[in-house]
């Protein structure tokens, strides 16, 4: 009987220490259960809402506004925390909950600020220019970009409104003059445009002209001579041109006298045909025993005064009587008025620069470095050349000095035809008076 109660007094006991700790846990969590309500609404509406832990940490999105929701245990799931709004167009803003022993509904209110933008563009007229940008006349180094160029400026991120700093703008653009434009303190939309001055062109180059290739190859002729002031041709006293002397065999000396002779007479010379001349020297020789013959041409023309009745004899020697191919050098030249049109660009283009206190675009080549440049584009040719150089002079066999000297060349198309002119300067020069010099003596013109 005794073990009997016992048992069932235990069971009893069990049973109610178990409704004694549910009645008590039921208890303990009606005083926990106490909800929290959360209310958030923005001006405007349609802000998203974030919630963190800490203020610099981005947080979950949990909703937009207008925004309710109940948390059923506040004890176990704290409220408190950043809540956080944003809206496109608008700054952000940020309400801080602190967490309290006792859960307390939420509601707050957003007024959201609009977030203020200004824009710069800067254009230039053609476009493609540098911008640059500096708070001083003489320090706009800062390169903004190439035209269009744009940029904006908001106040998202401050509570201080956006402004564009008071300063100098300058567009620089190859070929163009460089344009600076002011610009003041300014809190709304710039537009700045710059309407750029094109340089001026430096000058076309010098034309070069290449020179004729015959005129570049033949030379005309060139005579130095000399005439004694004493003697007088006009007198009648006829002259012997003696046969000239040639340094080749090409038979030349008797056709160089004949043209001479006849050249001579023209001019009113009285002149001893060579026939004559060479009769005289044929019967000299045959009336002179062999030991007292002349040895050289000087003692001959000195026995042939007394026959042929003269005391002036012209001998010359033929230096060069020759025709063949040659390589000529064509080296371009400037004309004239060529130089005079690019002088002018080039004085003009020039003083603009230093004027306007402008680096030049590019270098400019003066007249004389364009001429020194010619020589590099010289072109070598090969063209038929005839060369005739000729030494004469008149002898009077009574003073035994020369009366009259020269020294004649010339370069020609052809050997006669360079043949001719030269004896033509030779036989225009004995006729020639002398150029007085004051004292008697002088020389005949040159040509």
């Amino acid at each position: 009987m005794t073990k009997w109660i016992s048992s069932r007094s235990i069971c009893l006991a069990i049973a109610l220490c178990t409704f004694c700790s549910m009645q008590a846990q039921a208890a303990f969590l009606g005083m926990g259960s106490d909800p929290v309500n959360r209310e958030f609404s923005s001006s405007p509406s349609g802000a998203a809402l974030f919630y963190s832990l800490k203020e610099d940490d981005a947080g979950v999105k949990i909703g937009s506004t207008p925004f309710k929701d109940v948390i059923k245990d506040g004890n176990k799931t704290p409220a408190g925390g950043f809540y956080r709004v944003e809206k496109e167009g608008f700054k952000s803003s940020t309400h801080f909950v602190p967490n309290q022993e006792k859960p307390v509904d939420i509601k707050w209110d957003f007024e959201l600020k609009p977030i203020t933008t200004i824009r710069l563009k800067v254009n230039s007229n053609p476009p493609g220019a540098t911008i640059l940008f500096g708070k001083d006349k003489n320090d706009i180094s800062k390169e903004l970009g190439p035209a269009p160029y744009s940029e904006s400026k908001t106040d998202a991120a401050s509570e201080q409104k956006p402004f564009w700093e008071k300063g100098m703008y300058r567009a620089m653009l190859k070929g163009y003059r460089p344009k600076i434009i002011a610009s003041e303190q300014s809190e709304e939309n710039r537009q700045i445009n710059f309407e750029l001055e094109p340089l001026p062109l430096p000058p076309d180059p010098p034309k070069f002209e290449y020179p004729d290739k015959k005129n570049a190859a033949l030379k005309p002729v060139s005579l130095d001579a000399y005439k004694s002031p004493d003697v007088d041709f006009s007198t009648g006293i006829p002259l012997a041109v003696m046969n000239f002397k040639e340094k080749s065999n090409q038979e030349a000396g008797g056709l160089v006298a004949d043209l001479l002779i006849l050249k001579l007479q023209r001019k009113g010379f009285v002149v001893l045909e060579r026939e004559v001349i060479e009769k005289a020297i044929v019967d000299l020789k045959a009336a002179v025993p062999a030991e007292k013959k002349s040895s050289s041409g000087i003692e001959l023309i000195k026995d042939l005064s007394e026959p042929l009745k003269t005391q002036y004899f012209m001998i010359g020697t033929i230096n060069e009587y020759i025709s063949d191919n040659e390589n000529v050098i064509l080296t371009p030249f400037i004309p004239e008025k060529e130089k005079e049109r690019y002088q002018k660009e080039y004085d003009s283009y020039m003083a603009y620069f230093k004027s306007e206190n402008i680096p030049l675009v590019q270098p400019v080549k003066t007249v004389q470095e364009w001429e020194m440049e010619s020589s590099s584009k010289s072109q070598t040719l090969a063209l038929p050349v005839a060369r005739v150089n000729l030494t004469a002079k008149i002898l009077d066999v009574k003073s035994g000095k020369a009366v009259w000297t020269g020294i004649s060349s010339i370069s020609d198309s052809a050997l006669q035809k360079g043949l001719n002119t030269i004896l033509s300067a030779i036989a225009d020069s004995i006729a020639e008076p002398v150029a007085g010099t004051g004292d008697g003596k002088g020389d005949v013109k040159k040509k």
